[in-house]
């Protein structure tokens, strides 16, 4: 086993967890500056995103004039299936 984690660039450390090797440039303290900014500018987008679609999930109702229970509850059904096929596909 400490072959294979060798070969990734990892150890056991004293408390008995995997650990990075702190010179292993898959490590994210190692990364360059465009992959961290990279990765942080996809973070914040895809939580605009999803905020974005949630507040406009909550107010298409109101503009869809829809009056029953059951159709506001059909529709709030379908937005969170939206939501949850569109996260598992990213």
């Amino acid at each position: 086993m400490d072959e294979q984690l060798k070969k990734h660039g990892l150890h056991i450390g004293d408390d008995d967890r995997v650990c990075w090797n702190d010179d292993n440039k898959e490590h994210p303290r190692n990364w360059s500056l465009f992959a961290k900014t990279y990765n942080n500018a996809n973070i914040i987008w895809l939580e605009f995103f999803m905020t974005a679609v949630s507040t406009a999930g909550v107010r298409y109702p109101s503009m869809a004039r829809l009056d029953s229970t059951h159709d506001l509850n059909r529709l709030r059904q379908q937005t969170q299936l939206e939501q949850n096929m569109g996260s598992a596909r990213l």
